[in-house]
């Protein structure tokens, strides 16, 4: 994608070339996770009763923020051509062509950095998403989130203006959800709840769940 070699595993629904058009899933793996483990949450499911879909569960490419700290994925100065979401454009481009994409069905979920990337879709590629499911993400464009914290500095998203109204469930795991950046703390079940303010502000609906 964009001249870099990217790699995911794509999990088929029995009747992929004779059915469709399918409902798509793409499902991201947390820091220090690997696409292979990520994969066993969701693929069992591809052939489920009330909505068969097609797994998509990508494998980071070692993204440096600022060439020193392994982030996994390219979350923290966000463009539209950020390489996550390239590697989600062609993906679905690919899968149109050979099997053919329910476009009222293209969802993202995500662990932990992870859920930073689906967080990530939602905003600059939030007219294409039907849902989104976070366990401990946050959103970069959300000041509730970044501001008097060090990820003001180092987090740069869009605004996100988004008029397709997807729903999200957000999965934290209570006060003990927490991320040490060593002179600072991440609060993932704040997050949530900054999130699920910022969201249900600007028109989606959201759940929330302290898992």
């Amino acid at each position: 994608v964009d001249d870099e070699p990217r790699s995911f595993y794509l999990d088929l629904p029995a009747a992929a070339d004779s059915g469709g058009p399918w409902a798509v899933i793409f499902n991201w793996h947390g820091l220090g996770d690997s696409a292979s483990n990520m994969r066993l949450l969701m693929s069992g499911l591809v052939d489920n009763t009330d909505m068969p879909f097609i797994l998509v569960t990508p494998e980071d490419t070692d993204y440096a923020l600022s060439g020193l700290m392994v982030i996994d994925w390219d979350v923290a100065q966000v463009t539209e051509d950020n390489r996550e979401a390239r590697l989600f454009d062609e993906v679905i481009a690919c899968v149109d062509e050979r099997w053919g994409v329910d476009f009222d069905h293209i969802h993202s979920m995500g662990f932990s950095m992870g859920g930073f990337v689906t967080d990530m879709l939602g905003t600059i590629r939030g007219e294409m998403m039907a849902s989104i499911a976070t366990y401990s993400g946050a959103y970069g464009c959300n000041s509730a989130n970044t501001e008097g914290s060090m990820l003001a500095s180092m987090v740069s998203w869009p605004d996100h203006d988004v008029s397709n109204k997807y729903v999200q469930l957000f999965l934290h795991g209570g006060t003990a959800d927490t991320y040490s950046l060593f002179v600072e703390t991440l609060n993932f079940d704040q997050f949530a709840v900054n999130d699920t303010a910022f969201l249900n502000a600007r028109g989606h609906d959201t759940i929330i769940c302290d898992h």
